[in-house]
């Protein structure tokens, strides 16, 4: 029993061995694997798709071409490929691909978009009604009347 809890303590202890070291080569490192699990073309054709759906269906193969044409997918991973580099620690990086690379995550991201959809409209209102009330605080506590 106590080799078992010296060996846990041990391992708990020297798990952060096994976790990647937070350096911008890994970052780098993690950044490609991840646009490798996740391409910037699947972002762009799925975007794509939910944006095409709201065009006439007559003029649907027309918008998709134009919408990829003339579209630098290189510049576009680039500019990824910076952002998380920016933004996240390898670590992280190395959780997302792990999670959009696979089946669950693949999908989690097709349905992004309309998810935001769904939640845009009420984030908007909220938003509205925040600032407004936050614009009669304002009023208020300068001495102006209420207009309730």
């Amino acid at each position: 029993m106590k080799f078992i809890l010296a060996t846990t303590l041990f391992l708990a202890l020297t798990g952060s061995l096994w976790a990647i070291e937070d350096t911008p080569e890994n970052r780098a490192k993690e950044a490609d694997a991840y646009l490798q699990a996740v391409p910037a073309k699947e972002l762009v054709d799925s975007m794509t798709e939910k944006l095409a759906s709201s065009v006439p269906e007559a003029q649907r193969d027309l918008f998709k071409s134009m919408m990829t044409k003339h579209l630098d997918l290189n510049a576009l991973a680039d500019a990824q490929k910076a952002a998380l580099v920016k933004v996240f620690t390898a670590g992280e990086i190395e959780s997302m691909k792990n999670f959009y690379g696979s089946a669950d995550g693949k999908s989690v991201l097709k349905k992004m978009s309309s998810y935001m959809a769904e939640l845009m409209p009420t984030v908007q209102s909220q938003l509205m009604k925040a600032a407004q009330a936050a614009e009669q605080e304002v009023k208020t506590s300068n001495g102006q009347p209420s207009n309730q």
